[in-house]
């Protein structure tokens, strides 16, 4: 049956065959999907026309390709490509840096400059770039152009197998450090057989990582402790008392003295301050002690710290004296000296006991410890106002501190006060005014204020009264000496300035601070103040040891009389009219005008001159100024015309100074000036 061809019909089937599986084409090998050759068939059936003999591998072993094909045609050669044109647009970039020295600047010693090497390939050429940096102050960008820089004195130059990671070159005297490359310029140095090195990190400038500090976001962190601030709010004015004595009887002359601690808990500072007696022998000097922080052990510091010219801070000191410290019954060394605690007060007992569960407060009894007095038991000495001490000048506050700073005052005790107090508006007007009545301001009453409420203070609080006064003296210096008396009706308070004189020879400004002034010769127990009603032209006003004539007033005095006639005699107010010395602009004024001898013509002869400097010589001007005001085209100007030309060009326009000016330019009873009279007045002058 293996003879027969295999051809439709031939084919017989095997009764004894039992397996029929197929055998497997792929494999796995090295973790790869690989084909294998089939060598049995259906049934593990061995397959003879796959395999092969000895003598087919030995034939397939020398099979050529040539003997069976012939010569294979050769490939075409590749296309010329000139180096400039393959090496073109192909540049190596390193990153380097350079240090420069910076001399003379408290905040940087030294600049560290990044900068960038360009090597171009087609070329040899090198150029370097400094990128620019925000507000550096310096002319970076093209730090050197594009050239070909020498290596050595043999005329080698700069090549790109000669620069690496890691190392400096010198370029025209400037050394720059590479300390990285980009990742094109790596991948070709390894192609051309150069190992490059790791990369390194560029130094920081310091005083760029300053200013970048600066410059960030600040955040606070609260602290969870007990800070500083806390401390300060929650113990401010908490302070721990205790008694304590020093046993300075080792020492020539020395004793037990008393003493007393403050501990301060808003900073943990303490002052120790000294117990006196009286008739003790000792100088009055309370504080032994100030106020301060005290180390534990002042003299735990290094050997080599230099205590002669530098304090002791918080570097040196670590530990100070705190309130667990303070024991009864326990020693504490302050600066040397050795305090026995024997008692505390009661809130320092509240404190520990609250803090550190302290019950146990028994005091130490040192009474035996300390040296006995003797002498008298101190007195109690009532303080009284000296009789000697009658000065107008002084108030009986000041009084009353004079006798407390006498010897053997008791501080402790007050000093009983007036038993009438003073009301404003209750003086009596006793001052002579000039040309009013004396009878009449005598005998009648100061009126009558509200003394039950509050209407005529708060109705004068903002009200000041101005008054000028010359001085009265005897020495000539003195005499002309102007003052502006300032008075306050609401609290009778009076200030006094000088304005400044040039060339007096004196220090003007204020006199007189505001305050309450009482009369000559009152009485120091109920002085009698100044009022507004001593205030008129004419009086007379003693302060201090010093005379003042008023010879003027401001108008609001006169508007304030005039409002409060109920207040003042009907005398006071005529004498303010017929005296006040005002200037208006109104030209109606109900006041009258009152100048001193010479006031008039100055003040006309600054007017015209006032005229000349602003270019009213000119003719074409005082014909177009005319025209101006010369608005009927009557052909003159009248009094009212010459008013309003003052105002418009901010001169004196009171109407004395107007009239004057008026009679100077025409003599017509009308006052009509016309433009050739205005021209001559002009011109004249």
């Amino acid at each position: 049956m293996e003879g027969l061809p295999f051809i439709p019909g031939n084919s017989f089937r095997d009764p004894t065959k039992t397996s029929f599986h197929r055998s497997q084409t792929l494999d796995y090998q090295n973790g790869y999907r690989i084909k294998k050759l089939v060598q049995r068939g259906i049934g593990g059936e061995i397959l003879d026309k796959n395999q092969l003999n000895e003598q087919e591998l030995q034939d397939l072993a020398n099979f050529h390709t040539l003997q069976t094909y012939g010569e294979p045609k050769p490939a075409a050669p590749d296309p010329f490509i000139p180096a400039h044109v393959s090496l073109n647009n192909k540049v190596l970039r390193f990153y380097c840096f350079f240090k420069e020295t910076v001399n003379e600047s408290p905040q940087e010693f030294y600049r560290v400059r990044p900068c960038k090497i360009y090597y171009y390939i087609v070329d040899d050429t090198i150029c370097v770039n400094e990128p620019p940096v925000d507000n550096s102050g310096i002319a970076q960008g093209p730090f050197l152009k594009r050239q070909q820089i020498p290596k050595n004195d043999q005329k080698d130059i700069w090549h790109w197998t000669d620069l690496n990671i890691g190392i400096d070159v010198t370029l025209f005297g400037r050394t720059f450090h590479i300390y990285d490359c980009d990742l094109f310029t790596r991948n070709f140095l390894e192609s051309e057989g150069i190992e490059v090195n790791e990369s390194e990190e560029v130094p920081v400038d310091p005083y760029i990582d300053n200013r970048r500090k600066a410059n960030l976001q600040k955040t606070y962190i609260a602290p969870s402790e007990f800070d500083k601030l806390k401390q300060f709010l929650e113990m401010d004015r908490k302070v721990l008392r205790f008694y304590c004595i020093w046993d300075d009887s080792k020492n020539m002359f020395g004793e037990i003295k008393e003493y007393i601690v403050h501990y301060y808990l808003s900073d943990d500072t303490l002052e120790v301050r000294e117990i006196h007696h009286e008739n003790d022998g000792r100088d009055p000097f309370p504080v032994l002690i100030k106020r301060d922080k005290v180390p534990k052990n002042r003299c735990n510091v290094p050997s080599t710290y230099p205590a002669i010219s530098m304090e002791l801070t918080n570097h040196e000191v670590r530990e100070y004296l705190t309130p667990p410290d303070f024991i009864i019954g326990k020693t504490i060394n302050i600066y040397g000296r050795v305090f026995l605690v024997y008692d505390c007060d009661n809130f320092t007992k509240a404190y520990y006991n609250r803090h550190f569960g302290i019950t146990d407060f028994t005091p130490l009894d040192v009474k035996h410890l300390l040296p006995k007095r003797s002498g008298p038991e101190p007195t109690t000495v009532t303080k009284t106002v000296p009789e000697n001490y009658k000065k107008a000048d002084k108030t009986l506050q000041s009084q009353t501190a004079a006798a407390a700073n006498q010897p053997g005052m008791n501080l402790e005790e007050t000093c009983e006060r007036p038993e009438r107090a003073h009301v404003p508006g209750m003086e009596d007007v006793t001052a002579p005014t000039k040309g009013v009545d004396v009878t009449d301001t005598t005998t009648r009453a100061p009126p009558q204020f509200a003394q039950t409420d509050n209407s005529y203070l708060s109705e004068n609080e903002m009200v000041t009264l101005r008054f000028e006064a010359i001085m009265d003296s005897v020495m000539d210096e003195n005499k002309g000496r102007r003052f502006i008396i300032t008075y306050h009706p609401a609290d009778q308070k009076i200030m006094v300035h000088e304005p400044p004189c040039r060339n007096s020879g004196i220090v003007t400004g204020k006199f007189l601070n505001l305050m309450k002034v009482p009369k000559p010769n009152s009485d120091p127990e109920n002085p009698v103040y100044y009022g507004i009603h001593d205030f008129y032209i004419g009086a007379k006003i003693d302060l201090f040891e010093h005379r003042f004539i008023i010879i003027n007033a401001d108008l609001f005095v006169l508007k304030y009389m005039e409002a409060h006639k109920d207040q003042f005699p009907s005398s006071i107010i005529q004498s303010m009219k017929d005296n006040i010395k005002v200037s208006h602009k109104d030209f109606d004024d109900k006041v009258p005008f009152k100048r001193s001898p010479g006031d008039l013509c100055a003040l006309v002869a600054k007017t015209i001159t006032h005229m000349k400097s602003i270019g009213l010589t000119d003719r074409a001007e005082v014909f177009e100024l005319f025209l101006k005001y010369d608005k009927d085209r009557e052909g003159y100007l009248r009094a009212e015309h010459i008013q309003n030309i003052c105002r418009k060009l901010h001169l004196p326009s009171d109407k004395d100074v107007v009239n004057e000016i008026v009679k100077m330019c025409t003599n017509d009873p009308e006052g009509r000036i016309t433009l050739e009279q205005f021209r001559k007045f002009v011109e004249s002058y």
